[in-house]
């Protein structure tokens, strides 16, 4: 691998390990102008981008020069994870450099905001603006030349066309890339490539596309030829990512959403215990709707069911905000509970409705549950979320790849290993319509190359609804459960009051919510089940300010509003919650 030396020595220094899928694909994209890679979800797309981008931005350096590198995306908000890689990597080889976001106004400026929110300290020693002025462009990149720093430039594919002004780009990595077939998204592209300005570019995606009146991939004029295509069965074999297992779910009785999703989720939970008891079950769910999708998370019977089960539920629309157990927040927040999810033992349902969109770092997934028809490129990056290894069981294969891992048996079924804590990921199907059933199994039989099911465990689950039995629902919870919902009960009052007094907080009762905000984070960062002091404090400080808060939306006094944020006449009381 032709890696600068510089690169290959930090990467050592700091223990980083790369793939075997990640070597081949850097094999190619090292040595090359213009290509395509082909990564499934999950087999670490990203690094290989950060590393193609950084080894052209360090040999410009050796020869006295700076570069510039473009990210492109259908989304800005899906860079963060690439960036905040790069950035790191960046500052700890010396590399100076600024940084311009290209993005149109709307909801592009709002992701802009979270992206640099997101990415926080990172930026401290940049130049950070954002604009889709041709002309503003290009002065930045002539200033930025001018102090000998580099530019990294991150643009929508629907703001593509600002940049080609800009006399050199050195390396393009275009992400997602099987979204530029759209017609609006593949003009804008080709308007810089019709300018021969890019010197290398790369396009890279887990689930290419073709066709589109010569707008997609296979036009290898624009696209170039293909570098590297790993299938999913590939990754599977070499243990990068982990096989789907179908679970088919029946739900007897009632057909809501809530009572599909309750079953569902119960008899996953089963499943995953049934491989290993101390595993917790962790579910996305892509919505039928965004809509139907806040309409159910911030049901009071949903959430309280959930409550008591010890899971945390965390909703993501763009356009319609963000929700953790029940309440909106702010994408900090959500993402706040999300890693906090990711660190700890913590049962989690996540709702989405289009993932391609939100730009999420998802946590350790046990299983997907479509509840609609997922077009296959859809379906296939919703399964990608839940493909990954846990970092224990990526230790435990580094041990000895040859027999650390599942595999495929002769039968082409699923031959769990036992040593793993998490063997596969679980595609549930609670689909009512048969077509719609039977579509999805083949989509997994064509693109994985094989039949998921396990050997000797039953592929199939008959539960019966909470409108005929909530105690089916109410399962004994396991330690780490109920640890989790004690720490929720805490931060769901207080995200609640939280919302439902800043619409009409004074001066006084902004800066209260200011520091119930500090509480919070740092409570995000104490883990369920510690019984000292810091803890209890923490507690402590949230329970009287919101009942602070309680009061001065209900126009009490102080003596009056000292009762628990639990207690009889607090504002939780009050509204039924």
């Amino acid at each position: 691998m032709n890696l600068h030396k510089n690169l290959s020595a930090y990467l050592a220094s700091s223990k980083f390990n790369l793939r075997p899928l990640q070597v081949k694909a850097l094999d190619s994209t090292l040595v090359s102008q213009i290509g395509q890679v082909f990564l499934p979800t999950a087999t670490g797309k990203t690094i290989v981008e950060v590393l193609t981008t950084l080894d052209c931005l360090l040999k410009l350096q050796d020869e006295g020069k700076t570069g510039v590198a473009v990210f492109g995306s259908h989304r800005i908000l899906l860079n963060e994870q690439l960036l905040s890689q790069l950035i790191k990597w960046a500052n700890g080889l010396g590399l100076s450099f600024d940084v311009l976001t290209v993005a149109s106004d709307g909801l592009d400026s709002a992701d802009v905001a979270d992206l640099r929110e997101g990415l926080g300290d990172l930026l401290k020693f940049c130049r950070v603006e954002n604009t889709t002025i041709g002309q503003k462009i290009v002065e930045f990149v002539e200033t930025s030349k001018k102090s000998k720093r580099h530019t990294l430039i991150v643009s929508t594919y629907q703001s593509f066309d600002r940049i080609k002004e800009i006399p050199k780009i050195d390396i393009a990595c275009m992400d997602e890339a099987h979204t530029i077939v759209h017609e609006d998204m593949f003009s804008n592209v080709q308007a810089v490539l019709d300018k021969g300005i890019i010197d290398r570019i790369f396009y890279f995606t887990a689930t290419p596309v073709h066709g589109y009146n010569g707008r997609g991939m296979d036009n290898h004029k624009v696209f170039g030829p293909e570098l590297v295509k790993i299938t999913p069965r590939e990754a599977i074999d070499t243990g990068d990512i982990l096989a789907p297992v179908l679970h088919k779910i029946t739900i007897t009785g009632g057909q809501s959403t809530a009572a599909i999703i309750k079953g569902a989720y119960l008899e996953h939970r089963k499943k995953v215990q049934e491989l290993n008891p101390n595993q917790v079950a962790r579910l996305l769910v892509s919505a039928e709707g965004v809509e139907e999708m806040i309409k159910l998370v911030t049901k009071k019977s949903f959430q309280d069911w959930a409550k008591q089960c010890g899971i945390r539920t965390v909703a993501f629309s763009s356009g319609h905000g963000y929700y953790t157990d029940g309440v909106e927040v702010n994408r900090k927040q959500a993402f706040g509970v999300i890693k906090e999810v990711s660190k700890l033992e913590v049962p989690l349902i996540l709702f989405h409705y289009d993932i391609l969109t939100e730009g999420i770092d998802l946590p350790n997934l046990t299983g997907v549950l479509p509840l609609r028809e997922l077009d296959e490129v859809k379906f296939l990056q919703t399964c990608g979320r839940a493909a990954r290894l846990t970092p224990k069981d990526r230790e435990f294969l580094l041990a000895d790849p040859s027999i650390n891992k599942s595999k495929i048996g002769s039968d082409s079924k699923v031959e769990l290993n036992p040593g793993m804590i998490k063997p596969c990921y679980w595609v549930l199907d609670a689909l009512t319509n048969k077509a719609e059933s039977a579509k999805m199994v083949t989509c997994i039989r064509t693109a994985y190359e094989l039949e998921p099911y396990v050997h000797n465990m039953p592929d199939t689950s008959t539960t019966s609804t909470p409108q005929e039995a909530d105690s089916v629902l109410t399962p004994p919870l396991t330690k780490a459960e109920n640890e989790s919902k004690t720490h929720l009960e805490h931060e769901f009052e207080i995200y609640r009051v939280m919302s439902l007094v800043k619409n009409q907080a004074g001066t006084g009762v902004d800066k209260l919510i200011k520091e119930l905000e500090t509480d919070l984070d740092q409570m995000l960062q104490t883990e369920p089940g510690e019984t000292n002091h810091a803890q209890e404090k923490e507690y402590g400080n949230c329970s009287s300010k919101t009942s602070m808060l309680e009061a001065d939306r209900l126009g009490t006094s102080k003596s009056d509003s000292s009762n628990s944020v639990h207690g009889e006449g607090s504002l939780t009381g009050l509204l039924g919650y």
